[in-house]
């Protein structure tokens, strides 16, 4: 059995060779399609689930290249190895305040030929907050280069995110609140597939990333709505209202 292996293994060998210093790169990210369900309506206006998610970062990566040799020929695998550090934010946090002034209601006939008041309330503010804080997202990449300057690979990735909302409404002649707090890690993997073009001796890298498999750790929160019905109710947050968005991405390498 050995000597098997060794008949099968011996016309081949593979040897490697850096091929370019290690590159440095600016990058700018963004997401394209949210993957959400089963969000509830205190998510619906949430910067984390609506806003277009802008990122912006550095990249470091190196090229190996790979010779696999067969009998008297040989063929050339090259390689993008390297990992980025992204700077992630939502924009401008949502939060509104809508005044409403004191009315006196309507008259409305009661059927006996009186009248009755309806609608009437004092004075009353609506607040509404939406807030989405992830700071920083690290990455790591392999690219094989499938053809000319088309490149394919997995990308795993690492973040954490904290979102917080606040939405008042008049009901019942009161003002509710439903809020909704949490946060959470998140570790996966993305199939991601880049392409490289060359500007004047200088390499831009287009690249697009699919969401491929995630892993959440240290989930955390709640949100608290108003039935009425049920009164307030509190429902513990599920990891299916976590997004999983397509992202796409343009780095300038500039060293």
């Amino acid at each position: 059995m050995r000597k098997l292996l060794l008949i099968l293994i011996l016309p081949y060998s593979l040897f490697a060779q850096i091929i370019s210093p290690i590159s440095y790169g600016f990058k700018l990210q963004t997401s394209l399609v949210n993957y959400q369900n089963n969000t509830p309506d205190i998510y619906a206006n949430n910067p984390y689930y609506n806003n277009i998610s802008p990122s912006i970062g550095l990249v470091a990566e190196t090229e190996p290249q790979f010779w696999l040799k067969e009998g008297n020929g040989a063929h050339i695998l090259r390689f993008k190895i390297g990992g980025e550090i992204l700077y992630n934010f939502f924009g401008p946090s949502i939060n509104t305040e809508d005044y409403f002034p004191a009315f006196d209601g309507y008259l409305t006939a009661d059927g006996t030929g009186g009248f009755n008041v309806t609608g009437a309330h004092d004075e009353y503010t609506l607040t509404n907050i939406e807030e989405a804080q992830n700071s920083l997202q690290v990455n790591l990449f392999v690219y094989c280069h499938i053809f000319k300057n088309l490149s394919l690979g997995i990308s795993p990735y690492f973040h954490s995110v904290k979102n917080t909302s606040q939405l008042e409404s008049w009901t019942n002649d009161m003002v509710v609140q439903s809020k909704a707090d949490f946060s959470w890690q998140e570790s996966g993997l993305h199939l991601s597939t880049s392409y490289d073009l060359l500007i004047n001796y200088t390499i831009i890298t287009l690249d697009l990333k699919f969401p491929l498999v995630s892993w959440t750790s240290s989930i955390s929160g709640s949100h608290m709505e108003w039935s009425e019905t049920y009164g307030i109710q509190e429902f513990l947050f599920n990891d299916d209202y976590l997004r999983k968005p397509l992202l796409f991405s343009i780095t300038y390498f500039f060293f």
